[in-house]
């Protein structure tokens, strides 16, 4: 946080920057700029801040007075839309049969989704009107911020240099008059106000890679035969030179033509004169700290222990690290829900069926499937249930019948595998 660095905010951070600890958070962040959310000075928007810090005096008297931030009016636009989208659904959301048993918050397998909630959502999701943030709309699920402040920190203060806007880009100022369907900044004003950068300066920092005095970057790369969808460092046999390539490769030079440097840089494969790797990961990010290597590039884990020595960026890769957890669940008929009803209609159709088919083909040659009315149909039920199990001891002799109970073992094999399945999951969460 010096001079001749740049400290850019994003818009999260920036819109509650006055709730943090302003003694210790601005004081450190001078010079810096950042990007708020736009709300437009409409009289409304006047009007209600007035009642709601008479109201706040009167109902608080002894706390400090807060400013109301842009997540406190999104959130009042944001309960007008639920009413007046609650309001145009009224009918249908009568017509509806909700369940009289309250919901059981824990019991998260048995939780139903309810009928008259995706009628509210889709609603809402359509729901367009003027509130005190502007216009109030919704696209693909997100608020629209059609607009942001560009602000510079200063003293205990943010003044704003600009404006960005989704139809001009940047801008110095913003034309009072809001259009019903889109901000609209003035097109003669282009550019910025003169920022105040770190340090005082108010020349544009020419960033840290053009000052590394013509020398290259000297980047570290593991030797591994781990993961080489990420990194893989290759040996070319004629002329001895090593390449690195791999996922975090294309990262960084994607990175690198982003910020549109011309700085040239070098992999460094971080192996003894054998080849082989030179120590573990550890070894390899502490020669960061050692300055043998400017970076570090490749699968590292980022732990307690080497943030000690090093930073790390943030992670452009899912972790996928899960927790896998007992459901508490008290339905003494969770057994069957595994299948719905139609499948185990199915299925119990089918195992008579294959009972049948089988006795209609061995009936005339097999003795096993002969006898009283009584016994057959014993037979038929008794030789299609014991398929569940696989305890079917009857021979069979036609080579027809051999290959249907061949099929429909198939069948209840993969029936039996995707009900455990099924019935595993329904039991953790």
């Amino acid at each position: 946080m010096s001079e001749g660095y740049a400290w850019i905010i994003t818009d999260k951070a920036m819109d509650l920057l006055h709730s943090m600890d302003s003694s210790v958070l601005i004081e450190s962040i001078q010079g810096a700029l950042g990007f708020k959310s736009y709300i437009p000075p409409l009289s409304k928007l006047h009007n209600f801040t007035i009642r709601w810090r008479r109201k706040m005096r009167m109902e608080n008297p002894n706390m400090e007075m807060m400013e109301l931030n842009v997540f406190g009016i999104w959130a009042y636009d944001a309960i007008w839309a639920l009413a007046r989208a609650v309001e145009k659904v009224a009918d249908k959301i009568s017509q509806t049969k909700e369940q009289s048993a309250a919901l059981n918050m824990t019991d998260l397998a048995n939780i139903g989704a309810s009928q008259s909630g995706s009628i509210i959502l889709n609603e809402l999701l359509q729901i367009k009107f003027r509130g005190l943030s502007g216009e109030f709309q919704f696209m693909y699920g997100k608020l629209i911020s059609r607009a942001f402040e560009i602000v510079n920190v200063l003293g205990k203060r943010e003044r704003r240099v600009g404006f960005w806007t989704l139809t001009d880009g940047i801008t110095k100022e913003m034309n009072p008059y809001v259009n019903e369907k889109y901000l609209r900044s003035s097109s003669t004003n282009t550019g910025l106000e003169t920022i105040i950068w770190l340090g005082g300066s108010t020349t544009t920092p020419k960033g840290w890679l053009m000052r590394m005095n013509g020398k290259k970057l000297r980047i570290g790369v593991p030797v591994n035969q781990g993961f080489k969808e990420l990194i893989k460092v290759q040996r070319d046999p004629q002329t001895n030179a090593t390449t690195a390539i791999g996922f975090c490769i294309d990262v960084f030079i994607a990175a690198i033509d982003g910020l549109l440097s011309t700085e040239s840089y070098e992999f460094i494969p971080f192996e003894d004169s054998n080849g082989e790797p030179a120590g573990n990961y550890n070894n390899l990010i502490y020669q960061v700290y050692l300055q043998n290597y400017d970076v570090v590039m490749g699968d590292t884990t980022i732990t307690a222990n080497r943030s000690l020595y090093v930073d790390f960026t943030m992670p452009y890769t899912d972790l996928g690290v899960g927790t896998i957890a007992r459901v508490d669940n008290k339905n003494m008929w969770i057994f069957l829900k595994p299948l719905d009803s139609n499948l185990w209609l199915t299925s119990a159709v089918f195992f008579l069926l294959t009972g049948f088919v089988v006795w209609v083909i061995e009936h005339p040659v097999n003795e096993e499937f002969q006898g009283s009315a009584a016994q057959q149909m014993e037979m038929i039920f008794w030789f299609s249930f014991s398929t569940l199990v696989f305890t079917h001891r009857e021979k069979l002799l036609n080579n027809l019948s051999r290959f249907t109970v061949i099929v429909w073992v198939f069948i209840v094999l993969l029936l039996a595998a995707s009900y455990t399945a099924t019935l595993s999951s329904m039991l953790t969460v």
